[in-house]
């Protein structure tokens, strides 16, 4: 028998709201709106939309981890779906740093290698 492997979706599936989105409403609402109608027009990609926003918040590593969660629910059947799939595979066009925390936040150890998502560089402040 072939195995399975899940590939499933973070923000707005495994969480109750896109995790990005969140976190700009609270910080910079203003950006995300300018920003989000860029993106939709085509004139910036998924990467260079996420560098804008990102790079507008300013913050360590320890304060975006925290600060990411914020507001942001895993769905109640994600855990039981991961401990009986354990074969799951994370795809987000958000960051790393989005997912993993915030499945850190809900008690879920999820393998680091399982995730595909854009990564942040934190030099102090956050890069995108």
């Amino acid at each position: 028998m072939k195995k399975r492997i899940f590939l499933v979706d973070f923000d707005r599936t495994i969480s109750d709201r896109d995790t990005t989105d969140a976190i700009l409403e609270r910080h910079n609402p203003d950006l995300l709106v300018s920003t989000r109608k860029m993106f939709r027009k085509g004139e910036i990609d998924i990467k260079k939309y996420l560098q804008i926003l990102v790079e507008s918040l300013s913050m360590t590593e320890k304060e975006f981890e925290k600060e990411i969660a914020v507001g942001i629910e895993i769905d109640s059947f994600f855990k039981d779906f991961f401990q009986k799939n354990p074969e799951i595979r994370i795809v987000s066009a958000g960051t790393y740093h989005n997912v993993m925390s915030n499945l850190k936040k809900a008690g879920i150890e999820f393998p680091k290698e399982h995730i595909y998502s854009n990564m942040l560089k934190f030099q102090g402040k956050m890069k995108g």
